[in-house]
């Protein structure tokens, strides 16, 4: 089961929920914004994560972005690094 937040149609390349408990989604992007918000969570003390999306389907809105190039978008999650 994708996390909430997933575009309808787009299908993550999570090996498994349990590697992506207590991950927050942060949503789906590519370079250069995919960059600059990993490195923003970083510096505001997150661990971050960015998988592949494994594929798009769609019937309605525009989608020909992530059907000519899935490649290069990411899903970015988070997580807070615990510091006690």
């Amino acid at each position: 089961m994708d996390p909430p937040g997933v575009p309808s149609g787009v299908v993550l390349d999570v090996p498994s929920d349990a590697q992506i408990i207590g991950w927050s989604y942060r949503g789906i992007f590519d370079d250069p914004r995919l960059t600059e918000i990993a490195n923003l969570y970083k510096a505001l003390g997150f661990m971050v994560r960015i998988t592949p999306i494994a594929r798009v389907f769609s019937e309605k809105g525009c989608d020909r972005c992530f059907k000519e190039t899935p490649e290069k978008f990411k899903a970015l999650y988070t997580k807070k690094i615990d510091t006690c």
